[in-house]
């Protein structure tokens, strides 16, 4: 497209409208699957970690979380349902296939992971490891 020559940076707003563009008219199959890596938002507390993922249309049984030591995988699928009998005339949106993978600054304890999906958010309670939670050692006073 013409307007990449422009800036390179992908955050620039012709950059985008360019892709927009392009992916408007590509051909239309609403069986391509495609790959992507969904956004996630994460905080910490004292105790643990808070993940949430964007996970739009995916169904709890397509993912799949697993933990080691600080590193989260995430895999899942969203799947495109055909109506019987009808014509699609404009499918905007498609199945596609994620694996997102990223590690925590502490271990993760194997007790107590939770995992909800509520309105197309996964979110994960990561409890830290014992030997990673801050601890409060007592000041003894020495004469």
């Amino acid at each position: 497209m013409f307007l990449t020559h422009w800036n390179r940076s992908p955050s620039t707003p012709f950059q985008a409208l360019s892709r927009e563009l392009e992916r408007m008219f590509e051909a239309p199959d609403s069986r391509r699957s495609r790959h992507v890596a969904p956004p996630l938002s994460i905080s910490e507390t004292e105790d643990g970690f808070h993940v949430e993922i964007e996970v739009p249309g995916v169904l709890a049984d397509d993912l799949d979380v697993s933990v080691h030591g600080n590193r989260v995988t995430l895999k899942g699928e969203r799947k495109v349902t055909e109506r019987e009998g009808a014509t699609p005339l404009r499918q905007e949106w498609g199945a596609y296939e994620f694996e997102r993978a990223f590690e925590l600054p502490a271990d993760i304890d194997g007790q107590g992971l939770e995992a909800e999906l509520k309105n197309g958010i996964l979110h994960l309670t990561l409890p830290k490891a014992p030997g990673h939670k801050p601890q409060k050692i007592a000041v003894r006073e020495v004469k």
